[in-house]
C-alpha cells in the first residue's frame, strides 16, 4: 500500500493509475521516457510483462534511473510483475495482472481511473491530464466511466527519431506533437472521432441502438482509460483471449452491457497517442484473430471469467519496486 514517501506523487481529485503491458524491450524505452513529458503524472506506474526476462529488467532500471532525475521527487510510485511465458501471449491475463498490482500496492478505489497504454507507444504530454479530467468532468456532469481515444501511427523514419534521450531532454512543445501528426492522420483521426460519435448516439436511441454492432464504439486495446468501477463490474479482461485481436472487443461489448449505461467519452481528437512503428503480428482480417470464435459467442456474460478477480491458472506473478525501496515500509 501507499507509503508516506508515495504521497508526493498523489493529487487532489481523480486518481490515475497507468498499466503498461509489455512482452519485449522493443520501444519500452521510449514509453517509459514519455512519462517524463507529462504536463500531470499518473499517480502510480505497473509496467506488466507476459514473459520473465532480465533484458526487460535492464532496461527498466536504466530508464527510470533518468526518469527520476529529471522528475526528482515528484517521480510517481513504479512496480514492476511479471511471470514466465505460458507459450502463447496472454494480453488480457498481463493486463489483469497490472490491475491487480495496483491494487496490491497502491489501493484502487471504485472512482480511481486505469489508464492502459501498449509499451510501444508513447503518450503526448497533454494525455495524462486529459484522461483525468474527462474522468472528473464528462459531459453528462457525471465524469466518464470510460475514455476512448486512438493512436497515431508513426513511420520508421519518425520512430527512429522518437527516442529515450529526446523525451526525456525536454520533448513535448506544440511543435514537437503537431510533427508527427500529418494532415492524412489528422483527417483520419477526424473522421474516426466522427464516427465514433455517430456510433454513440445511434446506440443512445431506443430504435436506433439495433443499427451498432455490440462492441461499438471501440476500445483500442493499446490506449484506453476505464474506471476501477466499471471493470470490477465486468470482472476485467477475458483472460481466455489469447494472442491479438477481439480482445478489446470484448472489453468494450461487455462494458456496453452494464445496466445503468456507463458514461463514454470519445476522445480520438483529444488525446493523442503515438504507436512507434513495428512489424505487426495482428491479423489482418477480424476473423483471423485466435479467438475470434469466443467473441462471437451469443451467450457472451457481462463479466469476465477467468478475469480479474478469478484469474486463469499461471506461474507465480513476480513483483518488484523500480528504483527505490517504497512498498517496503
Amino acid at each position: 500500500m501507499l507509503t508516506d514517501a508515495m504521497q508526493t506523487t498523489q493529487r487532489i481529485g481523480q486518481r490515475v493509475w497507468m498499466v503498461i503491458p509489455t512482452h519485449t524491450t522493443r520501444h519500452l524505452e521510449a514509453c517509459l521516457a514519455g512519462i517524463a513529458a507529462q504536463q500531470e503524472l499518473p499517480d502510480g506506474v505497473v509496467l506488466s510483462c507476459d514473459v520473465a526476462e532480465p533484458e526487460i529488467d535492464a532496461v527498466v532500471d536504466k530508464v527510470w534511473e533518468h526518469v527520476r532525475k529529471v522528475l526528482g521527487e515528484r517521480t510517481p510510485g513504479f512496480v514492476q510483475v511479471s511471470r514466465a511465458f505460458q507459450g502463447e501471449p496472454r494480453l488480457n491475463q498481463v493486463r489483469n495482472n497490472g490491475i491487480r498490482a495496483v491494487q496490491e500496492q497502491f489501493g484502487l478505489d471504485d472512482s480511481d481511473l486505469v489508464l492502459v497504454v501498449d509499451g510501444d507507444t508513447v503518450l503526448e504530454p497533454g494525455a495524462v491530464a486529459m484522461h483525468r479530467e474527462l474522468a472528473r468532468e464528462g459531459s453528462d456532469g457525471r465524469g466518464a466511466d470510460v475514455v476512448i481515444a486512438y493512436r497515431v501511427n508513426l513511420s520508421p523514419q519518425q520512430t527512429e527519431h522518437l527516442t529515450a534521450d529526446q523525451l526525456l531532454d525536454g520533448w513535448g512543445t506544440p511543435d514537437d506533437v503537431h510533427a508527427l501528426i500529418n494532415d492524412a492522420a489528422q483527417a483520419s483521426l477526424a473522421n474516426r472521432q466522427q464516427r465514433y460519435e455517430r456510433q454513440q448516439r445511434l446506440r443512445a436511441g431506443r430504435l436506433t441502438r439495433w443499427m451498432v454492432k455490440a462492441h461499438k464504439p471501440k476500445i483500442i486495446g493499446g490506449h484506453h482509460s476505464v474506471k476501477a468501477s466499471a471493470l470490477r463490474m465486468v470482472n476485467g479482461y477475458d483472460e481466455m483471449f489469447k494472442g491479438n485481436g477481439c480482445d478489446d472487443d470484448d472489453l468494450s461489448r461487455r462494458l456496453y452491457m452494464v445496466k445503468p449505461k456507463l458514461s463514454v467519452q470519445i476522445a480520438v481528437t483529444k488525446i493523442h497517442a503515438f504507436h512507434l512503428w513495428h512489424e505487426t503480428r495482428r491479423p489482418w482480417k477480424p476473423g483471423e484473430a485466435p479467438d475470434h470464435a469466443r467473441f462471437n459467442q451469443r451467450d457472451r456474460e457481462m463479466r469476465a471469467a477467468p478475469g480479474l478477480d478469478n484469474p486463469r491458472d499461471q506461474p507465480e506473478v513476480k513483483m518488484r519496486w523500480v528504483g527505490c525501496e517504497l512498498g517496503k515500509a
